[in-house]
């Protein structure tokens, strides 16, 4: 809403400060929200131009009351744009079995005057026995929402909390305040290295991290623990954990309906497995905006179901049908003597399922592939869970380099104009189509979008097209771009090739070691580019390959004179998924080159 260039300036100077700085105070009431200094000190678009929105405040307090139950005050400020995804607009707020949630501000207001405008949507249902709130809030141009709220949780008898800090959007300020009783045990585990600072008072401790200036997390990491999270917890390590799953793997499921024994009695174990599958899956299911995370200590007999719900009701059907299954849980990271008890630590739960005659395999309620084969998307997760009484922990393996291939080919023209014409062509493998996508078949629209952000070229949903391959998807765009600088007498051109720099890669040079990765994978970018025959290569850049092991770069270059051709291709393979020290120091460096070789440019002269 073009707030004046004092503002702008004020934000580039508070932006180099403000690692010294608290804008507001750590844990405030939904009351004390001052909206109009946030309209003064927190940042506009002029900052994050191509932001469909910011978030301003995004605070967290976590208290333990006197009879023991866990009271959290959460509160979001956000501006945005009539542009922001319409996955923020919707909140779901569900109460704890036996608790509750009280919404204290639900509010939009204008930022030019920080006057409210209006509240937001707010309803509520029951869902056995438990309130469920839902929030939402209007897109327009440009406003501030704001979300406070508090969550009683009974008979805790004791804090935690799992605070996802990688968010959608620009995330300018966060603060996760924990109050517990003085001298107390407490543990927490961050995954970006984010350390709290203890603050001693009266009767209690106080830890608080204070996050400042991150950027949109985009969820493609390649490493193993790649939702960025803070967890902690007044309980920690492994049989605290074991309870945990217990607890949760025992609640109670309704009994398998006549239809679905009937189906079991198939003799064909791997059919009857799959229709039981169906059935479930194919029970309502909550809305978009309920959190698939829900999970009730009696699952009703009839849907809504959560995904939660639904697997945890398999792995009680699907031995009808002569399954062998276990339960597992994705975690955010190994379990280990030291780590936090939250159950936000668990992503989702699994099935490890065999069938006679087959191998064992993985399953997750939302793949899309076939049963028998564990989906590309959970390579690499770590699962843990309850087998013969005993905690045990493990990798999902899934193939080598090879398998896991990112592809990038350029077929282009060069005209004399210096624009580049032709086709991208995207190959993406097993675990890179599970990383980009998720799990699910992608459409042209969102498979634009994520490469786009890879190559920093904007393609054209509109003509691109998708290839469904048994191991991933070919996916094609055409291209159209100016690449090249003529020199005044026309007789030069300088050529700057179209880049491949996936956002994935870049992290993996800057993370500290020792790290582990989803995945062996290989990345490779290949182009054929055909000249002006009016035109010649005056020199190829040079090119050198390096042989670090188990990680391994390759790039050429050629140029084919009566074919007026040039060929070129950059590789980075890594055959392990764990670096340390060496290992670690061998990926970056390979990691550079390949950004190097997207640098390189091709000298041409009129014959």
């Amino acid at each position: 809403m073009g707030r004046n260039i004092l503002k702008i300036a004020l934000n580039v100077a508070i932006l180099a400060i403000l690692a010294g700085t608290v804008l507001l105070s750590p844990a405030m009431a939904a009351s004390d929200i001052d909206i109009q200094r946030l309209v003064q000190e927190a940042p506009d678009f002029s900052l994050y131009e191509k932001a469909q929105g910011i978030v301003w405040l995004k605070d967290h307090h976590y208290t333990l009351l006197a009879d023991g139950s866990m009271e959290t005050d959460i509160c979001w400020v956000v501006l945005v744009r009539d542009t922001i995804d319409p996955s923020w607009q919707d909140w779901s707020l569900p109460a704890p079995e036996g608790g509750s949630v009280e919404i204290m501000k639900a509010e939009v207001y204008d930022p030019a005057s920080a006057l409210l405008i209006k509240t937001a949507e707010v309803s509520s249902q029951e869902v056995e026995g438990r309130s469920l709130y839902h929030v939402h809030f209007p897109a327009r141009d440009e406003v501030i929402w704001v979300l406070s709220y508090r969550v009683r949780s009974p008979r805790k008898l004791g804090v935690d909390g799992y605070v996802r800090t990688g968010l959608t959007l620009p995330l300018w300020e966060q603060f996760i305040t924990v109050d517990v009783p003085a001298g107390s045990s407490f543990s927490w585990l961050a995954s970006e290295n984010d350390e709290p600072v203890l603050q001693k008072q009266a009767g209690r401790d106080r830890y608080l991290w204070h996050i400042v200036n991150r950027p949109i997390w985009r969820g493609t990491s390649l490493l193993s623990s790649f939702e960025p999270f803070i967890a902690f917890s007044m309980q920690q390590g492994e049989d605290a954990y074991y309870r945990l799953f217990q607890s949760m793997e025992g609640v109670t499921v309704p009994d398998a309906p006549a239809s679905v024994v009937s189906i079991a009695k198939n003799a064909n174990h791997m059919k009857a497995g799959n229709e039981i599958i169906q059935y479930v899956k194919n029970q309502p299911s909550f809305p978009d905006f309920v959190a698939d995370n829900l999970l009730r200590t009696v699952i009703p007999e009839k849907g809504a179901w959560s995904d939660w719900e639904k697997t945890i009701i398999l792995a009680r059907w699907l031995p009808l049908a002569g399954w062998q299954v276990n339960l597992k849980w994705v975690t955010a990271a190994d379990i280990a003597k030291d780590t936090p008890v939250t159950r936000g630590f668990l992503l989702k739960p699994i099935l490890e399922a065999s069938i006679p005659g087959s191998g064992t395999f993985y399953f997750d309620i939302r793949q899309g592939l076939s049963l028998g084969n564990t989906p590309p998307s959970l390579w690499g997760s770590r699962i843990c869970g309850i087998v013969d009484r005993k905690l045990t922990s493990d990798v999902i393996q899934g193939g080598g380099a090879a398998d896991h291939r990112l592809s990038l080919r350029w077929n282009l023209n060069l005209d004399e104009s210096g624009y580049l014409s032709g086709h991208a062509s995207f190959l993406l493998r097993n675990g890179w189509a599970g990383l980009f996508f998720g799990g699910k078949t992608p459409d042209i629209s969102t498979a634009a979008s994520i490469l786009s952000n890879s190559t920093g070229l904007q393609f054209d949903s509109g003509q691109g097209e998708i290839k469904k391959l048994k191991y991933g998807y070919e996916i094609i765009f055409p291209v159209k771009v100016f690449g090249a600088i003529t020199g005044a007498s026309g007789k030069q051109m300088l050529v700057k090739l179209p880049t491949f720099t996936p956002r994935c890669l870049k992290e993996l040079v800057t993370v500290r070691s020792p790290f582990s990765v989803q995945f062996p994978f290989a990345v490779e970018m290949e182009y054929d580019l055909r000249i002006p025959d009016s035109m010649s290569v005056l020199a190829l850049p040079g090119t050198s390959g390096k042989d670090m092991g188990k990680v391994k770069y390759y790039e050429n270059l050629t140029y084919k004179k009566k074919k007026h051709t040039v060929n070129g291709s950059a590789r980075v393979v890594v055959s392990v998924d764990r670096f340390d020290g060496s290992l670690a120091s061998a990926l970056s460096e390979s990691l550079r080159r390949f950004a190097d070789f997207n640098t390189k440019t091709l000298p041409l002269r009129a014959k």
